[in-house]
């Protein structure tokens, strides 16, 4: 069988993720991934570099180099239409042999005249068997293609399973073996990936030692390609147009104007986050506010606490994942400092431990001039006793009100109106980058409606909003800024009611007498009252 293999890096990154070997054989199970915009040859790269470390197993006694690898994917048909062909078309069936298409997919790629033999699984991510079966494998290697869609425990799961095959009883020293990715850049700042690749830090909410594990991890290593075309921005930060990058990586194998064409009918944050390698919002949801941006309500520096400016203002979501928020009212401009995330915590605890010994230690004076909302529903009762959300934080330190609505369209109107308007040529509302990182990527997206598939059509949202990582520490902002701007701006539901009220229409809603209706109706047609008991 003769077989010629021609393959060039697609660049310079490209080139440094094949030939990386961060250590020695046995030493550790590394993790290599190779970040870029679409069409840069990342797919192309990985096949190669197993094909590499095929080349470079140690021999077994019968002198043959074998290693098995798990191509991952998160569903099936993108393995099928996407994965696949791709490690078809770099390695042919008319050369290797049929493919096995029947699930579980595989394929060998046998070399006799070398004494190569790389054996190749294909898992989809589709159904929780699927997932058991692939973390019980021994393989050499793992490959995850597009890793942005996988979650992290898939990836470091497999790393576990990573230089089980083959086995010592075959004759062959270790060599090699870890996990390799290749991905767009992901949707949003708290991805591991951004997190890994020190696009963004760990927030102060998780415990120290996981900050410290997941900032920059020893272990990983990833390679980020250059954009396909470069952002123009004004003073501002806002993207004013696209520049072609002639140092792109692929651009050989790409037809001219590749990347220029893709900005017909694209978002900017799409062209930013495909095609720019940069951290932006999905595609799949629609932000709850649209009107915040980056560039606009972002602070250049972390925001310091301010105590002259006498002003603490604090909103609060409750249930087992509390949310708190705290900002300061300087000048007429709203300036979010701080965030405060509890998982699966009482409301007792989380301001016990968490949010008020930090207020504490770093916010001098806030208890002379706090002022605090939280969500209405924390004024239920949570026991068997009258106590509630609100009498929970107000007997560990934290007296707060519960905001004058629940309506969340009020709620949202309330944080659209900060973010819209001006004060003295600044935002109205403004953001701690330090301080404030999952409030800024809940805002910038990950707060958000889920897309769902309607027949016939690409933009049907769902009506609710997505509870997620991001929904808590989003929906107490608006609790502040809805209790902070009641003083001036009263929504438009109390405005209809105050108009409204009178004798007969107490708290602006009218009072009906039902007998009275269905008089009007003629469903109680000539009934004129109780008849007299004989």
């Amino acid at each position: 069988m003769g077989f010629a293999l021609h393959y060039r890096p697609p660049g310079p990154v490209a080139r440094d993720f094949l030939r990386h070997r961060p250590a020695a054989a046995g030493e550790e199970l590394p993790i290599d991934g190779i970040v870029g915009p679409i069409g840069s040859g990342k797919t192309g790269s990985c096949i190669m570099r197993m094909f590499l470390h095929a080349t470079e197993q140690p021999p077994g006694a019968d002198g043959w180099r074998r290693s098995r690898w798990v191509v991952v994917r998160n569903t099936n048909p993108m393995l099928e239409t996407t994965t696949i062909p791709s490690v078809l078309d770099w390695f042919p069936e008319s050369v290797f042999g049929r493919f096995n298409w029947s699930p579980p997919y595989s394929y060998m790629i046998r070399l006799p005249e070398a004494r190569i033999e790389l054996e190749l699984w294909f898992i989809p991510l589709d159904r929780p068997e699927q997932v058991r079966n692939l973390l019980s494998m021994e393989v050499t290697g793992a490959w995850v293609n597009e890793a942005r869609e996988v979650p992290r425990e898939i990836l470091i799961g497999l790393r576990r399973r990573c230089g089980r095959y083959p086995s010592l009883r075959s004759g062959a020293k270790p060599g090699w073996a870890g996990v390799i990715f290749d991905t767009n850049a992901p949707e949003d700042d708290l991805h591991y990936l951004a997190l890994w690749a020190g696009w963004s830090e760990p927030p102060d909410w998780m415990d120290p030692m996981t900050r410290q594990l997941m900032a920059r991890p020893e272990g990983v290593t990833i390679f980020v390609q250059p954009p396909g075309l470069f952002p123009v921005r004004d003073e501002r930060g806002r993207v004013v147009r696209f520049d072609d990058n002639p140092a792109a990586e692929n651009l050989q194998n790409l037809r001219p104007g590749y990347y220029r064409a893709q900005l017909s009918g694209s978002t900017v944050d799409e062209v930013l986050n495909l095609i720019c390698v940069e951290v932006r919002k999905g595609q799949a949801a629609r932000p709850v506010h649209p009107q915040f941006h980056r560039e606009t309500h972002v602070a250049p520096r972390p925001i310091g606490w301010d105590p002259q400016a006498r002003s603490c203002l604090i909103g609060m979501d409750f249930a087992r994942n509390p949310a708190t928020v705290l900002a300061q009212e300087v000048g007429g401009q709203l300036r979010f400092v701080r965030e405060w995330i509890g998982q699966n915590i009482s409301v007792e605890m989380f301001v016990r431990n968490h949010v008020v010994p930090a207020l504490n230690a770093e916010y001098p004076g806030w208890a002379e001039h706090l002022r605090g909302w939280g969500d209405p529903s924390g004024g239920n009762r949570t026991g068997g006793d009258d106590s509630t959300a609100f009498t929970h934080a107000r007997k560990e330190g934290l007296p707060l009100v519960r905001a004058w609505t629940n309506d969340p369209d009020e709620r949202r109107a309330a944080l659209e109106r900060r973010l819209t308007r001006m004060v003295d040529g600044a935002p109205a509302a403004i953001f701690c980058p330090r301080g404030c990182p999952t409030l800024i990527s809940g805002l910038a997206g990950g707060f958000r409606y889920r897309r769902i598939q309607v027949e016939g059509t690409l933009d049907r949202y769902a009506e609710e909003v997505e509870k997620n990582i991001y929904s808590h520490i989003c929906e107490a902002a608006e609790y502040l800024v809805l209790g902070l701007d009641r003083r001036g701006v009263r929504g438009a539901e109390e405005q209809r009611r105050a108009a409204a009220r009178g004798p007969g229409t107490p708290n602006g809603r009218t009072r009906v007498d039902p007998l009275a209706m269905a008089r009007l109706s003629g469903r109680l047609r000539g009934w004129r009252g109780a008849e007299p008991r004989p």
